[in-house]
């Protein structure tokens, strides 16, 4: 039986190896059954929104390039005629594929189809004498694809069911004119002959009904996810013609939204007034926040009773998010995610039992307080068809009602069982109720919990989530030693500790000095040179009402998923456009990204957790699903990270690391880390003072949204907050003590009043009395 303290077993569900972040993405698509689907948001511009879908049961073959010199009556009689063909699939609507190199190619195009039909697939990427590629890029010339089509807020994403095909995505603004159906008999469309012929797919009797086909060209256009293997997409410049033929439906909502989406991402809307100017944000957001009706076949239990209205929701992971509703029974609670834009059907829900939440966490939703993350049992699986085990998940509301709504119907305690029979009962903490914190303030303390665990804790009571990367979780650099070829931990133990005061000075030898970060200072005060220079365009900016001595902050998704590349492919994929960092500037080595944040004037991020965590920060370092990360300019592949010399393996690295984390040393000064991250020098004068003032962008708040009028105000705010780097939410208000046996010292004076944002309750229902935090007093 587990003997440790009870907030110390509550604590398990924040650990890092808990967090299977390679999978997280698809565990947390409700559609994706099974993870066959290979399409996901995160193939798509970062921000741009997935609509609807069509699945694809019909074939053609490829249109080859005819000759110039053609009358512009031949052009418009020729066309590639598409029959019907039956059978479907449920109700799903069904698409063929096809698509020919246009007129204006850019690569050497061959002129005898029966050469090019018979080469295999690998001549696609061959290269001709020259050293040009041929002309059969991938892409450029398909026939007989299965597959589905993604119609998306800036793009058109076909993903073909053969997994050695790679997924292709057409931006709105490369192409040549927007997709029309091909019995408008568009003039746009360059000259191409039929040859679908009869069979494979293609209709016999109704060849020249082109009423489901829908055509557009483009110039430039991406393939992902080729073989299925993760890698930077493929850029494709040449002029291409794709057709898409709907076989069971009518193309009409496609063509009229993928219209309005063109002339917004091309600009050319000259049909309205500047007034009313078409934007992207206010023609998609009401189609995806449109009110669901959750399915009562999607109950696990035909008896439960919902106990809340149809709640509007989005499931959120890294850089991904799943619009639906959420519904709470007696026994459960729901996700239904949103079946597409156009679609009635409502697609399998995710359900987990209230019997199974350990604990609940307020979150952000960018900088709305409107989100909440709820934990559940190690091995909790929800029960649809994917059996996923999800440590937790993230549901961001329309508003803080709807959150305060459903917390107030979680079990505020839970019934445990040990190996004899014997049941008890354990509460279910929400860490960030001040009650929660105190608790682990007092259990740190008493050394009932670790450095780790306790840093772990208020990075979660602070708002900070794994699900989250513009609030990951946030550890310091300890150690600063990584060229001494073994760690001498003797140096590791201060003599003459003061016990008064945690800003006190102990007994420092250099040594110590050296093998260990100051904890005393923010990462941009390390090197006193370069933090001349901060201060110094400090100084320039004193009439300014908004100055700054950091221009850049410690925790970013960018600096997070420079850690978790290795993790997090797609994420890092997604966030730089389809391609990795330049590899100079890839995580490759630890001894260098250390001199990077005590030298670069760009680069002051901290650690993750995972650093310290041997039983999760393996993945981080070891290049196990094989990356082609690229060559840096000294010639170095990028592979798996190098460590220092004192390191004789990657457990071995995160095993010392974890030891320094927990030495004396570190438990002395980390009161004061805390006190800049969490604590009374995060914001204001102290900060000032401290020399820990960031960018204003970094300390933006629900309230400073709520002051914006204009809605572009407010994207924009949110948008440079969540990519620039959010200051984790102010828990204490005084100075952190000093770890010690000396319990007065927890007092109400030290944390701040309002930290759990509580909303008051009555027997009626939820008030409008609701307590959230000034993030701008601090």
């Amino acid at each position: 039986m587990d003997k440790r303290s009870s907030i110390a077993r509550a604590l398990d569900v924040l650990h890092p190896s808990r967090y299977n972040v390679q999978s997280q993405a698809s565990n947390l698509d409700p559609a994706n059954n099974n993870n066959k689907q290979r399409f996901s948001p995160l193939l798509l511009e970062h921000g741009e929104r997935e609509l609807q879908d069509w699945a694809i049961v019909a074939s053609s073959s490829s249109l080859r390039r005819l000759k110039h010199g053609m009358s512009m009556s031949d052009k418009s009689r020729n066309g590639n005629s598409v029959g019907n063909s039956d059978g479907s699939v449920g109700s799903k609507k069904t698409i063929l594929a096809t698509s020919s190199r246009s007129l204006n190619s850019k690569s050497s195009v061959s002129t005898s189809s029966t050469s090019t039909s018979t080469r295999s697939r690998s001549s696609k990427t061959s290269k001709n004498r020259n050293g040009k590629r041929s002309h059969l890029l991938e892409g450029t010339n398909m026939k007989s694809i299965k597959g589905r089509l993604y119609l998306c807020s800036k793009s058109i994403v076909f993903e073909p069911t053969d997994v050695s095909r790679g997924i292709i995505r057409c931006p709105f603004d490369k192409m040549n004119y927007e997709p029309s159906s091909l019995s408008n008999g568009n003039v746009n469309i360059p000259p191409y002959n039929d040859r679908a012929g009869a069979g494979q797919g293609a209709g016999q009797g109704n060849e020249k009904d082109h009423s489901n086909t829908i055509t557009f060209a483009t110039e430039r256009f991406l393939v992902m996810k080729k073989n299925n293997i993760i890698a930077p997409f493929e850029t494709i410049e040449t002029s291409t013609l794709f057709k898409f033929t709907f076989l069971h439906s009518s193309p009409h909502q496609f063509l009229q939204l993928s219209s309005q989406l063109y002339q917004i991402s091309c600009k050319k809307n000259t049909s309205v007034s500047d007034e009313n100017q078409l934007s992207l944000e206010s023609l998609i957001k009401p189609m995806l926040g449109k009110k669901m009706l959750f399915d009562p076949c999607n109950l696990v239990h035909m008896n439960e009773i919902p106990k809340t209205p149809n709640l509007s929701t989005h499931l959120l992971g890294p850089l991904v998010k799943h619009p639906g509703c959420t519904i709470v029974t007696q026994e459960r609670i729901y996700f239904q995610s949103l079946n597409g834009v156009f679609s009635t059907g409502a697609n399998r829900a995710l359900s987990w039992k209230l019997g199974d939440i350990v604990a609940t966490a307020r979150r952000y939703h960018g900088l709305k307080d409107s989100a909440l993350e709820i934990y559940f049992n190690d091995g909790c699986s929800n029960s649809s068809e994917m059996g996923n085990s999800m440590p937790s998940v993230l549901l961001a509301f329309e508003g803080q009602r709807e959150r305060e709504q459903v917390m107030q119907l979680i079990p505020k305690v839970r019934s445990l069982e040990d190996y004899n029979g014997n049941k008890t009962e354990a509460k279910v903490f929400c860490h960030t109720d001040k009650s929660f914190l105190k608790q682990v303030v007092k259990a740190w303390m008493e050394g009932k919990i670790d450095n780790f665990e306790y840093l772990l804790a208020l990075n979660s009571a602070a708002g900070r989530s794994f699900h989250d990367l513009s609030r990951y979780p946030v550890f310091p650099w300890v150690l600063a030693d990584y060229e001494s070829s073994k760690l001498d931990w003797s140096h590791a133990t201060l003599h003459n500790v003061n016990k008064y005061g945690n800003n006190s000075e102990a007994n420092v030898s250099k040594a110590t000095s050296k093998m260990f970060r100051d904890l005393r200072k923010p990462v941009g005060a390390l090197n006193v040179e370069r933090l001349e220079q901060f201060q110094s365009r400090l100084k320039s900016m004193q009439d300014m009402e908004d100055s700054f001595l950091y221009g850049t902050h410690y925790s970013a998704p960018g600096y997070c998923l420079y850690y978790l590349v290795r993790l997090m492919p797609e994420q890092m994929l997604c966030l730089q456009n389809g391609k990795y960092d330049s590899p100079d500037r890839l995580f490759h080595s630890v001894d260098h990204s250390f001199a990077s944040i005590l030298t670069n004037p760009a680069d002051l991020k901290e650690l993750i957790p995972q650093f310290f965590d041997p039983k999760s920060g393996v993945d981080l370092l070891l290049n196990l699903s094989r990356l082609q990360l690229g060559m840096t300019q000294n010639g170095l592949i990028i592979n798996d990270v190098q460590l220092p010399k004192w390191a004789k393996s990657p457990k071995d690295f995160l095993k010392k690391n974890r030891k320094a984390l927990e030495s004396q040393v570190c438990t002395q000064y980390l009161p004061c880390w805390i006190d800049l991250i969490f604590g009374e020098k995060a914001r204001g004068d102290k900060a000032r003072e401290a020399m820990n003032l960031f960018h204003p962008t970094s300390y933006l708040g629900p309230k400073d949204i709520d002051r914006m009028e204009l809605e572009e105000e407010k994207m924009q705010a949110e948008l440079q907050a969540t990519e620039f780097g959010i200051c984790p939410d102010v828990l204490f208000c005084s100075p952190h003590p000093l770890k010690s046996k000396n319990l007065d010292v927890i007092q109400d004076g030290l944390f701040v009043t309002d930290n759990g944002r509580m909303m008051d309750v009555n027997d009626d229902g939820v008030t409008d009395t609701f307590e959230r935090r000034d993030r701008g007093s601090w």
